[in-house]
């Protein structure tokens, strides 16, 4: 037998310590006067000093068979994911155009909308393949896609009624920045099956008019707080993530921002995440964090938490999905693509810089996908991070090589102090599990608090 490369050991609070596997995302609580028995454990492999947990050890993946490789464990579950066909994913463009004006946009903002004939080219591709998929995911992206809501509705409409006749699970997703979510569309999101939608807000109100203005200047914060306490009130179907959007400037009052919403919101969201506002997000690349790290970041929910709001940082979203062996969900999948406004075809939203730059391809008068540079998107596609040096990069089960556009691009771009990110980690879901079921190890030797097996 041997141990696997990805155990780590996390000190906690209360002379507790939490052994964690990144490539199972195992999480064991262990008392600190037990740390000699499990050394001992490990060293030896000696089943007889504690059975049981011996076993927890082999099903967790700390503990593996000597002919057991974790790269390519991770090679297999990682192209399971990339060439899985049985899903299909469209991120919509529908417009370019936005009704804000963002001082950190990375889109070129376009007057380009679809157009009838691009609808209906759409319209033949999604029928031809969702006869042979198990479920088609709808996102609605921009822009602003509620400025192009007819469009949206008539589409999913069309794709609801497609899926419907072929036996294919439908769902669809929506990311706006909240200012039309108006009491109509809201009472129509169950017909829709819009299960999900991504509201992004920027701090409290002085904080978030800064960044997020309507285009013509004025403040837009308490139009998208009033749309999500609305939301919140008309539906009880659709998930609600609330992001929050962080830099330099706006870190500190990011609490105050929870202060502006009623109980009904609190109770009524899904969860809220936060992201750093990053210098490839900005126009002109003006730096918007440049004094914040990891830690700040894992702050952030922590206090989100205290307050009694729900918090989850994605990295810890991820342990919980079965199919976690990537990094982007929309690059790192063959059968997932942005279609611009244009109805140019790409891989990510970080290609529309001009518009049919980077695009891959266009979708035909039959509805059939027609690659314009083939080569450089094979070559996208099969970038992997088990051919450089992510191969020996000790958080490659949580970081699955990065950023692919990055990779492809020869800009690998690694988590800058991982001892740090992977106690960051464990750390919150040790807390997250605390706070929520309110356990104490009263005297045990560990405590099972997540645990996965390898299959």
């Amino acid at each position: 037998m041997k141990i696997s490369k990805y155990n780590k050991m996390v000190a906690l609070e209360d002379n507790n310590y939490a052994f964690y596997n990144m490539l199972t995302q195992s999480v064991i609580v262990i008392a600190r006067d037990y740390l000699t028995t499990i050394n001992k454990m490990l060293d030896n492999f000696d089943m007889s000093l504690n059975p049981e947990l011996f076993k927890t050890l082999e099903k967790g993946g700390f503990i593996l068979p000597d002919n057991f490789d974790e790269i390519d464990y991770l090679k297999y579950k990682y192209y399971l994911h990339l060439f899985d066909r049985s899903i299909l994913e469209i991120i919509f463009m529908p417009t370019l155009s936005c009704n804000f004006k963002c001082v950190y946009c990375k889109q070129v903002e376009q007057n380009v909308n679809f157009s009838k004939e691009t609808i209906e080219k759409i319209l033949k591709f999604v029928n031809r393949e969702v006869k042979t998929k198990n479920k088609f995911r709808a996102v609605w992206f921009g822009g602003e896609p509620l400025l192009a809501k007819k469009d949206l509705i008539r589409m999913s409409e069309e794709f609801i009624t497609m899926c419907d006749k072929h036996h294919c699970e439908y769902q669809g997703l929506l990311a706006t920045n909240g200012s039309l979510l108006d009491k109509d569309f809201i009472l129509k999101l169950n017909d829709l099956k819009i299960k999900s939608i991504q509201i992004t807000i920027d701090g409290p109100p002085g904080e978030h008019n800064k960044l997020r203005p309507f285009a013509n200047g004025r403040p837009s914060f308490d139009t998208i707080a009033n749309n999500i306490e609305q939301f919140v009130e008309l539906n009880k179907t659709c998930y609600l993530t609330l992001r929050v959007n962080v830099s330099d400037n706006n870190y500190h009052r990011i609490p105050e921002l929870f202060d502006h919403f009623s109980e009904k919101v609190r109770k009524g969201i899904g969860h809220v995440y936060f992201h750093f506002i990053t210098s490839s997000e900005a126009r002109g690349y003006k730096e918007f964090v440049t004094n914040l790290n990891d830690t700040d970041h894992i702050q952030l929910y922590y206090d989100t938490l205290d307050k009694g709001w729900p918090a989850l940082p994605s990295a810890i979203e991820r342990m919980y999905d079965e199919d976690r062996f990537y990094y982007c969900h929309e690059a790192d999948y063959i059968n997932s693509f942005y279609i611009g406004p244009n109805g140019f075809l790409y891989k990510c939203s970080e290609s529309f810089f001009p518009l049919d730059k980077e695009a891959m391809g266009y979708i035909d008068n039959q509805g059939k996908i027609v690659y314009t540079n083939f080569g450089a998107y094979l070559r996208f596609m099969m970038t992997s991070p088990f051919e450089r040096k992510c191969r020996d990069c000790s958080v490659l089960p949580v970081h699955c090589g990065g950023c692919r556009l990055r990779r492809f691009n020869d800009q690998e771009k690694c988590i800058k102090d991982k001892d740090i990110y992977v106690d960051n980690i464990v750390k919150f879901l040790f807390y997250k599990y605390k706070t929520k079921y309110k356990f104490r190890l009263n005297g045990k030797d560990y405590r099972i608090i997540f645990l996965r097996k390898l299959n």
